[in-house]
């Protein structure tokens, strides 16, 4: 029998700062004669959790990839921690780059090295830090995601929830800004992803990091949102928005639609929304548009 994730401890939040560090303005992407988003504009705060929800097709994987700079919108503006990155050449997009982390859906930990030197490479590859100066380095990152015993095994070594643990130390190993997660809990079981959850939760309060998850895992994101963003068929359909993000999440929110305007208790939309109908923004504190 599946357990159930949702009595995993959640810590207090204190109130973030009310700046924005992700402004999506009237984004618009086409495929040939597909439209795969249509006006999709929303702000996140820094050191909150923004949760982007979907199902498959709805465009919240072309939202990531546009966020990370690895698609150019038809139409519409990104700025990440206030630079606007749409027009940027690849130069200068790399340094972009460096402010933000990214756990991919499958780890992409590479098995040729330990979990240590997996950690590591960012580090190498962006700074000309001393080695020893790296070790600590490494050594707080996994410690931070309770794992520094594991850094001389190899991926291959480590059960599937150490691995998505290993890949965020590496996500975060350039202490980042920012940081996107594309399905954090794929492949996982409940209380696994639960643990995640919760490291996500712990990450963003004691690194001020603002965190943007995509996701299809409707329980998940109830407990991890500051705010949340449903897609369907490349646009904005509804939006949740906890009211006090210093205070702990629960699925007692209130999700209101983006058509008729009417609300319902968050458990209520979790099991009534139709499978494919996904897609979440929230109103923003940073003075515009939806956040």
């Amino acid at each position: 029998m599946a357990a159930d994730t949702s009595q995993v401890p959640v810590p207090a939040r204190q109130a973030p700062v009310p700046e924005c560090m992700i402004d999506v303005r009237h984004l618009r992407k086409r495929f040939g004669s597909k439209v795969v988003l249509e006006d999709v504009s929303f702000t996140v705060q820094r050191g909150t959790v923004c949760v982007v929800m979907g199902g498959s097709g709805s465009g919240k994987s072309t939202v990531l990839r546009h966020l990370i700079g690895a698609y150019r919108p038809d139409n519409g503006e990104i700025y990440l921690d206030g630079e606007e990155i749409t027009q940027l050449d690849a130069r200068a997009l790399q340094q972009v780059r460096r402010k933000f982390g990214m756990l991919f859906q499958g780890g992409a930990l590479l098995n040729s090295l330990t979990v240590g030197e997996n950690v590591a490479l960012p580090i190498r590859h962006h700074t000309e830090l001393p080695e020893e100066t790296i070790e600590i380095m490494v050594k707080l990152k996994l410690e931070l995601v309770g794992l520094r015993d594991a850094e001389h095994l190899k991926p291959s070594e480590i059960s599937g929830g150490m691995q998505k643990r290993v890949s965020l130390a590496r996500a975060i190993a350039l202490d980042p800004k920012i940081v996107f997660y594309d399905e954090p809990s794929a492949g996982l079981d409940p209380i696994v992803t639960g643990v995640i959850d919760k490291l996500m939760i712990d990450l963003t309060d004691k690194m001020g990091i603002t965190s943007l998850v995509v996701t299809h895992d409707m329980q998940s994101a109830f407990r991890i949102a500051d705010k949340m963003i449903m897609l369907h068929r490349g646009r904005i359909v509804a939006w949740h928005a906890r009211r006090d993000a210093g205070v702990a999440r629960s699925a007692s929110a209130t999700v209101h639609h983006g058509r008729s305007g009417r609300s319902h208790p968050a458990a209520y939309v979790a099991k009534r929304v139709p499978r494919g109908y996904f897609g979440v923004v929230v109103s923003s504190p940073c003075g515009r548009g939806l956040g």
